[in-house]
């Protein structure tokens, strides 16, 4: 049987770039945007903000949290609720963005009100993965081949995409006498470093009584410089474009103390040029794998075992150096929010493309408890997981305002059915 020795030779091909997307920033939707740059009653702030996230629809939190741990064990439930929760594809991705900004009206020195021009400047470290799996690759890579006897694990159409990038935004925010606010902002990232991972056709067929192997592999998997890695790190460049639009209206206005607005909102429209260090290999390859011969057990070396595995099994990539731009997962969302006495409601939508992330929309009602403190709760479903559960809170004195939240509580309670994992952060001073 050669189904077991088949399995380190495939992690050996695959694994290291998947650890390399998924190990590096293990942190989909971001939670702080260019509308929370505008300045109502302010002359100016001054603020931080931090937030990761990580979820996935197949996936759970039992897996992440085992599955990262020093040995990386999983026992064979983890591995059988898993699979038995996963569907022909699947999803994950997450989020790790942290920065400062500082905001100031243009005709502060004049006077201090709402209406007029606000601009903004921002500093962000930000981190971003996603991907897409069949189930059949995680029974093959979790539990072996020995399941797939007699036919053909489809590994087809997997990848996994991941970037960390910094970011020098600065823009505008026009507020007029309607309530209306049109903000624009412009961004420059320096790019960090880049791997990609991305399978167009690949099957491997196992021998009813595991005698041979049959796969045909089409893979490619693209990386920046790497000779040049940390913080300093300049592996490429681009340019992106943040815009949101916000009124108020009044179609459900009941009495003078109910208000609504609604806003739309575009981010991350931008690019990414990547330089000529860049990496990409290519696999194009189909091989067939009957185990192998041995003619004297006794004076048999483990080495020669280890040094033909490496030699028969692993894929001769193309190599080549070459510039490669990619597309920033941009976003758009649209969201309702409705004002009722210390009650505000909000309904919204988000979308991200490219992103291997579906459409989520939520719902979350804040609760103003005093001027000090207000605090919410969200639902939704969609994104990268299947439902999301969240709780925020705010506490404001002397124009400082700390707001604290997850919106995946529910990936702390329901471990084995949900993969949510977040947290998000925010300090801001207002002058």
């Amino acid at each position: 049987m050669i189904m077991s020795r088949f399995l380190p030779a495939l992690l050996f091909f695959i694994l290291p770039y998947l650890w390399q997307g998924l190990g590096v920033r293990c942190f989909s939707q971001t939670q702080y945007t260019l509308s929370n740059y505008s300045l109502d009653s302010a002359k100016m702030a001054v603020g931080a903000i931090g937030e990761f996230s990580l979820n996935s629809n197949g996936l759970n939190n039992l897996f992440f949290h085992e599955f990262t741990k020093k040995d990386g064990y999983l026992s064979s439930e983890i591995k059988t609720n898993v699979s038995n929760n996963l569907h022909d594809f699947n999803q994950f991705g997450g989020d790790l963005n942290y920065g400062v900004f500082f905001s100031q009206k243009l005709d502060s020195l004049a006077k201090r009100d709402s209406i007029g021009y606000n601009y903004f400047i921002g500093i962000h470290d930000r981190s971003h993965f996603d991907g897409i799996f069949p189930k059949d690759l995680f029974d093959f890579i979790f539990s072996g081949n020995k399941q797939f006897a007699g036919d053909t694990a489809y590994l087809d159409n997997f990848g996994v995409n991941y970037f960390h990038y910094q970011q020098l935004q600065a823009g505008l925010v026009r507020t007029n006498a309607k309530g209306e606010k049109l903000g624009l902002g412009v961004s420059f990232l320096k790019g960090q470093s880049y791997y990609s991972v991305n399978a167009g056709r690949f099957r491997i067929f196992t021998d009813e009584r595991g005698d041979s192997i049959d796969a045909e592999a089409h893979l490619q998997i693209t990386q920046s410089n790497t000779a040049n890695k940390g913080f300093g790190a300049f592996n490429g460049w681009g340019i992106s474009i943040d815009l949101f639009y916000e009124f108020e209206y009044d179609l459900i206005q009941l009495n003078e103390n109910f208000s609504g607005r609604a806003r739309l909102e575009i981010n991350d429209v931008g690019f990414i040029n990547w330089d000529n260090k860049t990496i990409t290999e290519r696999y194009d390859t189909t091989f067939h794998f009957e185990g192998f011969k041995v003619d004297d057990i006794i004076n048999f070396n483990d080495s020669d075992l280890l040094n033909i595995n490496a030699d028969t099994l692993q894929p001769k990539p193309q190599y080549s150096n070459a510039q490669h731009s990619m597309f920033l997962p941009s976003s758009i969302s649209f969201t309702i929010v409705q004002q009722l006495n210390k009650h505000t409601f909000t309904l919204g939508m988000l979308q991200r493309v490219p992103a291997n992330f579906r459409t989520l929309l939520y719902f979350k009602e804040h609760y103003q408890f005093s001027e000090m403190l207000s605090a919410g709760a969200t639902f939704g479903f969609g994104g990268y997981g299947k439902w999301q559960l969240g709780i925020d809170a705010a506490i404001k004195a002397n124009e400082l305002t700390l707001v604290l939240g997850t919106n995946n509580l529910e990936g702390l309670l329901f471990k084995k059915y949900s993969g949510g994992n977040s947290l998000f952060i925010a300090l801001q001073k207002q002058f």
